[in-house]
């Protein structure tokens, strides 16, 4: 197929064809700056800030570029062909591309909306050379005006709502109503992640370093958007360095915190890295910008700075344990707080790691985010959860070995035993070598409380807002290996009791919305929104069985049953101008509780004549709850 400069269409004027043209590809220039922010970083190019809408424009000169390209090719004698036309794009396109990629890289880009916008730019470019009739040449310009208002009415974000699933869960302070999302996230290749609250919504890194804006959809939906930022981590070329890429070593995002400051946010996580060329691991904190409203990098999605890394970087080899790392965050003040584990280097196959100076392992640290730091805590094996509380009171979980997860309170300076002390014991063995006769932490910092056996404990919150009154400034506790949430109530340093709610899920972490919602991120990639139940209580459900009968609007007299208001405690055949059975006439016994009881289990054979034909409450859980209600009904 060849092209040329005038299409085979006569559009008749000159005029009317320049008219044509310009119309043309002024439209289409409009849909190829506009459309890949649309479709693929679902935010409008408009809201972007300013220095990342030059991302946008190297699209728009890029179309510009091949459009002109374009019309001097097919403006030679005998055109040119649809393979040369396709070869400018790639080399208009292709030119620009190297702009931000070599010569400015300080501008925000996202590969897949510039591909979004080389293949719309090249399809409209070329369209008006392919048509063949006048009517075709009138659908394309219709196709491209609808384009182009749809583009400009396209909602804010494509977002994933996912599968949904509830149950409600008893507690000792009230229900929870559980909800289930599940689909909201691509699941990634390795556990771990984090969730951390943002404006009216979420920000949520899986551990491969995926992120996602979470926020709700018709208030009650959870809607998931992927965000164009990715951790600094090169899954890739770790995998090409392990011995066997199907069972790989860990490399994961271990946790996030955000700082907002007006236009911009700061993204921080903590996450493993891997030295290719001394073939080791460290644990770093790395931190980039956002913008506050639209979640853009406002650089390079790829350009994070470090503001701590680890030392020395540890071999995978001699106990190093992938599992066994920390990285929690947690803001005090200006400074960030950050948990270390020892990586396995318990001191059983050589020195105590976490009691030693000459490393960063088995100990918290305190960044003041520019990169410096300071020991904050040492003796720690895995620390899995950090939280600092409305009284600025440090709580931390960590892992013990078999047995002994512990509840910490912090304390700058303080030496929490690890590897030398423990109410745990080493696996396959009734005590811990390092301590065989211990039975407390000696002059190390004891725990605030121990489980016995482990938990797998993991993430910690304190609840802080009003939507559950009874719960506010207890703190939530996740576990991976029972999948329940533990709530303890505390009173300064102790911890007064632990109540476990199943949650049938590895929790990983938490996060307290604005609204006062809990969400849980776990290790089905599912998150989890606890609530408190807004359901019927059970009795008043049961009791609409009684209704019809009991609670006729006719006279009392009339009435084919005596109300049950103020049964509870009322004398049985006393209701004024009620017609009772004979069995029930003058009989004049309290209703009590127990008495109900036995009479809905089966009203003919505890009182025989009555004429209570129907409503037997065979369930006994159904009649406890059917009877707490009448003892309120009045």
């Amino acid at each position: 197929m060849r092209l040329h400069a005038v299409t085979s269409v006569r559009l008749g004027r000159d005029t009317a064809t320049m008219g044509f043209w310009l119309s043309w590809h002024g439209l289409a220039l409009l849909l190829v700056l506009l459309a890949p922010s649309q479709f693929v970083l679902g935010s409008g190019a408009w809201t972007a800030p300013a220095a990342h809408l030059a991302q946008f424009l190297l699209g728009g000169a890029a179309y510009v570029i091949f459009a002109w390209c374009l019309a001097y090719l097919s403006g030679r004698p005998g055109g040119c062909s649809l393979l040369a036309a396709l070869m400018a794009a790639a080399a208009s396109f292709g030119a620009i591309l190297l702009v931000p990629v070599t010569l400015r890289p300080d501008i925000p880009f996202s590969r897949a909306a510039y591909l979004a916008a080389a293949a719309i730019g090249t399809v409209l470019a070329l369209a008006p050379y392919l048509v063949t009739s006048a009517r075709l040449v009138v659908i394309a310009a219709l196709a491209m005006i609808l384009a182009f208002v749809i583009v400009l009415g396209w909602p804010r974000s494509p977002v994933a709502t996912g599968v949904v699933e509830r149950r409600v869960v008893p507690t000792a302070l009230g229900k929870v109503t559980m909800t289930y999302h599940r689909g909201l996230v691509t699941p990634p290749p390795v556990d771990g992640g984090a969730i951390e609250p943002l404006g009216a919504g979420f920000l949520l890194v899986t551990g491969d370093g995926t992120f996602y804006e979470l926020s709700w959809h018709d208030k009650q939906q959870l809607a998931s958007r992927r965000l164009a930022l990715g951790a600094p981590m090169d899954r890739a070329a770790f995998l090409a360095d392990q011995e066997d890429p199907k069972r790989p070593l860990r490399l994961r995002v271990t946790d996030l915190a955000l700082h907002v400051e007006g236009a911009l946010t700061k993204v921080f996580v903590a996450h493993q890295s891997w030295n290719r060329d001394a073939r080791c691991f460290t644990l770093r904190v790395s931190v980039a910008e956002v913008d506050s409203q639209t979640l853009a990098p406002t650089v390079p999605a790829g350009r994070w700075r470090t503001v701590f890394e680890t030392w020395p970087c540890l071999q995978p080899s001699g106990g190093f344990d992938d599992a066994e790392t920390g990285g929690r965050l947690a803001w005090l003040g200006d400074g960030l707080l950050l948990t270390v584990g020892d990586h396995g280097l318990s001191g059983l196959e050589g020195p105590p790691t976490a009691q030693l100076d000459d490393n960063a392992y088995g100990k918290v640290h305190l960044l003041d985010t520019v990169g410096g730091s300071r020991l904050f805590s040492r003796g720690h094996r895995n620390p899995q959860g950090l939280v600092v509380d409305n009284d600025q009171r440090i709580w931390s979980t960590e892992h013990g070995p078999q047995g002994g997860d512990e509840i910490n309170v912090l304390v700058g300076g303080a030496n929490y035993g690890w590897p030398l002390a423990t109410y745990g014991t080493n696996y396959g063995q009734p005590y811990w070598p390092l301590a065989p006769n211990a039975r407390n932490h000696g002059t190390y910092v004891e725990p605030v409380h121990a489980f016995v056996p482990s938990i797998a404990i993991s993430s910690l919150i304190q609840v802080r807002a009003g939507l559950f009154p009874a719960w506010r400034g207890d703190l939530l506790v996740g576990s991976l290996r029972p999948q329940n949430l533990y709530r303890l109530r505390t009173r300064a340093d102790r911890v007064l009791y632990v109540e476990p709610l199943s949650v049938q899920r590895e929790v990983r972490d938490l996060a307290e919305g604005a609204d006062g919602r809990i969400l849980l991120w776990t290790d089905e990639y599912d998150v989890v929104v606890l609530a408190p139940d807004k359901s019927p209580p059970v009795g008043s459900v049961i009791f609409e069985r009684c209704r019809a009968c009991h609670e006729s609007a006719a006279a009392p007299s009339n009435s084919p049953a005596p109300t049950l208001r103020g049964i509870v405690g009322r004398s049985a055949g006393s209701v004024a101008g009620f017609r009772y059975s004979p069995a029930l006439q003058g009989d004049g016994t309290p209703w009590t509780e127990a008495r109900l009881d036995a009479f809905l289990s089966d009203p003919n054979a505890f009182l025989p004549g009555s004429r209570m034909m129907t409503g037997r409450v065979v369930d006994p859980i159904e009649r406890r709850a059917l009877i707490e209600f009448l003892r309120d009904y009045r």
